[in-house]
């Protein structure tokens, strides 16, 4: 439990994740009417790898590794998401999205991209959006729309087996979602307040989801059914993650 570094910055840090070797940090920030950046870092000394990746003109939400390549996806508020190169920091491309994007997380192959989408002009939506690289030029373009949620969703993650979506929203549900087809498979009920986090166990048997209702609950993924009671905390749970011994952090 030793603290090992920190990081301060001018921005509030909106997002972390993790490169799948462990060796990296990528931490997303911004303000929510300026400019955002996304800084890397060395995890074994805490120092900054290469100059921020600049270009979203409003905060960062959510970044995202992919698993086999040297690729991070970032997504903002400005309803944008970028792809950048982690060896040289080049801007390797920018989807225009129809809504603000507040996470983003890739498949466990890395052939496909969920998006968290809130959308406000005209009538208002909230999905789950998931992208996929079209055969011709490689572009990500948008293969499917898993709707549902009635508020803004703040989170998305594949289960590790990449058949499966989960979802937090604003409207204090977590969503479990057939990625193939798009059905809703379960609607998990029990927080009282927005959800602004899920992570799935590593053997995909598990989901947790933390609340701004200062809770952390664990639920059956194949069930839908709750675990044991909430865990209990002193603040908002703005984020939750599994180790690799399946403790939640």
């Amino acid at each position: 439990g030793a603290e090992l570094w920190t990081v301060r910055g001018e921005k509030p840090i909106r997002c972390v994740a993790l490169s799948p070797d462990g060796s990296l940090i990528a931490a997303g920030d911004g303000y929510l009417n300026t400019s955002g950046e996304v800084r890397i870092y060395n995890t074994s000394t805490g120092d900054p790898v290469g100059s921020p990746l600049s270009g979203h003109t409003r905060q960062v939400n959510g970044v995202a590794f992919h698993p086999t390549k040297n690729i991070l996806a970032s997504c903002s508020h400005d309803r944008t998401i970028k792809l950048w190169n982690t060896d040289t920091g080049a801007e390797l491309s920018t989807l225009n999205v129809d809504g603000v994007v507040s996470s983003v997380d890739w498949s466990p192959c890395g052939n496909k991209l969920a998006v968290a989408c809130n959308t406000f002009s005209g009538s208002r939506s909230y999905s789950v959006k998931i992208f996929s690289k079209e055969g011709s030029t490689g572009n990500l373009v948008c293969q499917s729309t898993l709707s549902g949620h009635a508020d803004w969703v703040f989170s998305v993650a594949w289960s590790p087996d990449g058949t499966k979506l989960a979802s937090g929203s604003d409207d204090k549900t977590v969503r479990i979602w057939e990625a193939a087809t798009g059905k809703q498979l379960w609607q998990l009920r029990g927080h009282d307040r927005e959800v602004l986090s899920v992570s799935w166990s590593p053997d995909g048997t598990q989901l947790a989801s933390g609340s701004v209702d200062r809770t952390v609950r664990l639920w059956d993924a194949s069930t839908g059914a709750p675990i044991g009671s909430p865990l209990k905390v002193d603040s908002q749970v703005l984020s939750v993650a599994y180790s690799d011994r399946k403790s939640v952090v």
